[in-house]
């Protein structure tokens, strides 16, 4: 939440394009400040609940949450294909994502934990290992074409961290 004094709509907008939530105008009531906080953090908590969840709940949730979520959603896919163009170069940091979506690294930090209730290098990292499974799912890569096509360079992290996300190694995972 972005709290000024300039009032003109281009340092509004440019706030909104910065990542700010809400924009208030200074002065400002401070139960307003706390009741837009409040509505932020419940709209948060139902975001988080509505994507750990799986899809059929999105079915109850109100017009200004579905308007959230399509944003939240948006901003998802643009990281997706971020991380995805990355992986075989390996993405040497987050600043480096940060930097193409647009964003702060701090912020990005905060609206990736926000939205997926996950730090960012634990997200990035699920989106690997996602490709990685589906690499060698469907398209019947090697385990070590894989680890390499989403950018993981030690073949036994590959296999140790393949297991902790599906319960199975990378190699029981791969059809017969």
């Amino acid at each position: 939440i972005l709290l000024s004094a300039k009032s003109n709509t281009e340092m509004i907008a440019t706030g909104y394009t910065e990542g700010a939530d809400d924009y208030i105008l200074k002065p400002f009531n401070l139960q307003l400040l706390k009741a837009r906080i409040e509505n932020l953090i419940d709209s948060r908590k139902r975001l988080l609940k509505a994507y750990s969840e799986n899809e059929n709940t999105l079915e109850t949730v109100d017009d200004d949450q579905k308007r959230l979520l399509d944003v939240e959603k948006k901003f998802l896919v643009e990281f997706h294909q971020i991380v995805e163009g990355q992986m075989q170069q390996g993405i040497k940091t987050v600043e480096v994502v940060a930097q193409e979506i647009g964003m702060s690294r701090s912020s990005l930090y905060r609206k990736i934990k926000a939205i997926t209730g996950k730090n960012i290098n634990e997200y990035i990292r699920n989106i690997k290992l996602d490709k990685a499974a589906q690499l060698i799912e469907k398209e019947q890569f090697t385990i070590s074409q894989a680890a390499y096509e989403v950018g993981f360079g030690d073949a036994k992290y590959f296999r140790k961290i393949f297991k902790e996300r599906f319960g199975k190694t990378p190699s029981a995972f791969k059809p017969n």
